[in-house]
């Protein structure tokens, strides 16, 4: 049975999805995007990610909206 990735295992794999889109790779945005967001599907089901504290979410989507 494989295992789902850990958290580190997931930052990893999206910098280096980043790294390919940043050299022109075989790789756009929206791959981008649709391999990160399975990634952490995975997780989620596994229960490996927990959403941010509330709070920490509020800060995180100010942040964004900067």
């Amino acid at each position: 049975m494989k295992q789902p990735p850990t958290k580190k295992e997931l930052v990893s794999y999206i910098h280096l999805k980043k790294y390919e889109y940043k050299v022109g790779g075989s790789i756009n945005a929206e791959k981008l995007m649709y391999y990160a967001e399975n990634q952490h599907m995975e997780m989620v089901r596994a229960k490996e990610w927990t959403p941010p504290k509330k709070e920490n979410q509020e800060i995180l989507a100010l942040t964004a909206e900067i």
